[in-house]
């Protein structure tokens, strides 16, 4: 037993990293399955079942694998193993294994895949596999040296039955990894590159926000090849980005075109000088190099992780939608095709804010129930309120370009010329 929190902490080191509450969970799971006989003679009986659920990608396998170690075994189900129309015989051969090889950590990967109730292709076959793990489930004695452990990405799809308390007696999210967690899992995985790093991990972590685990990994990855592509002996912030913008953009970089480079210039100082008056923490770059479907692009990071955002910032990230397509008609008359995406993100956080975040009153919220507006008159009147916030906050934004026209005149010069600004070029704009 002395070597319990050394086990966890060794695969806490390689494998995790952050996550600190996810992992002194996994600790006590592990030091349930070790001291059976102590529960055991106290009357209390150790959970039969946890569950890890959140989106793909943020570590939830590896969480649960981490359990095991020299003393505790594991058998794995995984969803792939139960779609050949056998999935009954599957989950019995592996709850009848784990039993045989206690303490065991009995693992089912991708538990709403085996069993959702919503996934159509798998509805029949899912629900057979629901009553056999039902089955199984249940069977289990209290303090057998059984440890269920499932993750699935989405717990909706799983029914109340399965998830209720003496089947699964612990359920935890997990989620995108924080601002700290990023830093951390960033300094993991470069820590396992062979090249040196010149760039400030802490702003990397600021510039991720919303990327899981497994994206962190892919972006390091992608920045080391890319150093070992442009033959350097160093991973450097241009890495980081092009890496970035790569999985961002789906594409490689390509090359702006003479005909368009003042018009694309236009529009992504729009963005950038909205940014750098309402938002100047959260300015990363700006450029007009082309990727993918993007012309250019004006990227933004999280000063911090912000679950319950402010009015204000919501409608800033809005103007900061809508910089281009104003740039473009104060510097042309008109607005190119190029703004449909900002503008469809902007009416996506505007539709949120009145539909559902309430924010312009009660009289525009969806109903819940019925998933749709009460009335065609409140679909109308909610219409009508996203009209006048968008031309209120279009009209902020033209006079913010105005107001700092030199500003943005130096942005569009600098872009055409440089093609990308970084954070502290953009910075040093600001007359």
């Amino acid at each position: 037993m002395a070597n319990e929190k050394t086990n966890l902490t060794e695969t806490t080191k390689t494998r995790i990293a952050g996550y600190e509450k996810e992992v002194a969970q996994l600790e006590q799971m592990k030091g349930f399955l070790h001291g059976l006989n102590k529960y055991s003679e106290k009357g209390i009986h150790i959970p039969k079942g946890i569950l890890l659920y959140g989106p793909p990608g943020v570590g939830k396998t590896v969480m649960a694998k981490s359990i095991a170690d020299a003393e505790i075994n594991m058998v794995e189900l995984r969803a792939a193993d139960c779609t050949k129309g056998n999935s009954e015989k599957f989950i019995q051969a592996a709850f009848g294994k784990a039993k045989e090889k206690t303490p065991c950590l009995l693992l089912i990967d991708e538990f709403d895949k085996i069993a959702g109730m919503n996934h159509d292709f798998y509805m029949e076959m899912n629900d057979k596999a629901m009553k056999v793990l039902l089955q199984e489930l249940d069977g289990l004695k209290d303090n057998c040296g059984v440890l269920v452990v499932a993750t699935c990405n989405d717990i909706n799809m799983l029914g109340p039955a399965l998830v209720r308390s003496g089947r699964f007696d612990r359920i935890f999210q997990i989620n995108p990894p924080s601002l700290e967690d990023r830093r951390k899992i960033l300094e993991l995985y470069f820590s396992k590159v062979q090249l040196e790093m010149d760039f400030d991990l802490d702003y990397i972590a600021r510039m991720t926000t919303g990327y899981t685990g497994a994206q962190l990994e892919s972006l390091v990855n992608e920045a080391g090849i890319i150093a070992i592509e442009r033959d350097f002996g160093k991973i450097d912030f241009n890495c980081i980005q092009t890496a970035m913008n790569r999985s961002a953009f789906h594409g490689i970089e390509g090359e702006i075109k003479e005909s368009e480079k003042h018009l694309v210039a236009v529009h992504e100082a729009g963005h950038a000088v909205i940014a750098l008056y309402l938002k100047p923490d959260s300015l990363s770059n700006a450029t007009i190099i082309p990727q993918g479907n993007s012309k250019g692009h004006t990227r933004l990071m999280e000063v911090d992780d912000v679950f319950y955002s402010k009015r204000e910032n919501d409608l800033e990230d809005i103007m900061i939608a809508l910089g281009g397509r104003v740039a473009e008609m104060i510097e042309f008359g008109k607005a190119s095709c190029g703004c449909s995406e900002d503008i469809r993100q902007a009416v996506a956080i505007l539709d949120y804010l009145i539909v559902q975040g309430g924010i312009f009153g009660y009289e525009y919220v969806m109903s819940p129930a019925r998933g749709m507006l009460v009335s065609s008159k409140q679909n109308e009147k909610a219409v009508d309120k996203r009209i006048e916030v968008l031309n209120e906050l279009d009209e902020n934004v033209r006079k913010i370009i105005n107001e700092h026209k030199e500003t943005f005149n130096k942005i569009i010069s600098g872009l055409e010329d440089k093609h990308m600004l970084s954070r502290e070029e953009l910075l040093a704009c600001v007359g």
